[in-house]
């Protein structure tokens, strides 16, 4: 029995609870030569870890005033691939944009302007309800199907 709990241990633990909660699992592994769902999610390449087609989705569901040629920029930026940066810098970046959305310079009426592209919506707790994580867990799942189906 091993005596420490690995990354790849949190990782598949918290994949299977995302399963049992009714999320669609895709098995993206760069080891494998032959990967059918390179074409199947959209990606460029068995390396990339981002699947365009719903980021680009999700992107438009949660940021319906936004122009649809600034979402496509943000997603080709967030699909950049970063391995040759400072993985420390690179992850603090998108960190903050993951929490506090990409500031995309844009012009309005002949002015400079800039709009906030949001990443994520972030539900608030429901702490007034008897049974507060069920009924977050639904209020997900219902927003995650959303986000899905476009």
């Amino acid at each position: 029995m091993k005596s420490f709990i690995s990354e790849d241990d949190i990782e598949q633990s918290l994949l299977q609870r995302l399963e049992d909660l009714k999320w669609n699992r895709i098995e993206c592994d760069p080891a494998v030569e032959q990967q059918d769902e390179v074409a199947r999610t959209g990606r460029a390449n068995s390396a990339e870890c981002v699947l365009p087609e719903i980021l680009h989705s999700s992107l438009k569901h949660i940021n319906p005033g936004v122009a649809p040629e600034i979402i496509d920029s943000v997603v080709k930026d967030l699909r950049k691939d970063f391995s040759g940066t400072d993985i420390v810098d690179t992850n603090y970046k998108l960190y903050n944009q993951i929490r506090n959305g990409i500031k995309v310079n844009t012009r309005v009426d002949g002015k400079d302007d800039f709009v906030i592209v949001k990443l994520i919506v972030i539900l608030p707790p429901c702490t007034s309800y008897p049974n507060t994580d069920t009924i977050q867990r639904a209020a997900a799942r219902k927003t995650i199907s959303r986000i899905k189906l476009g």
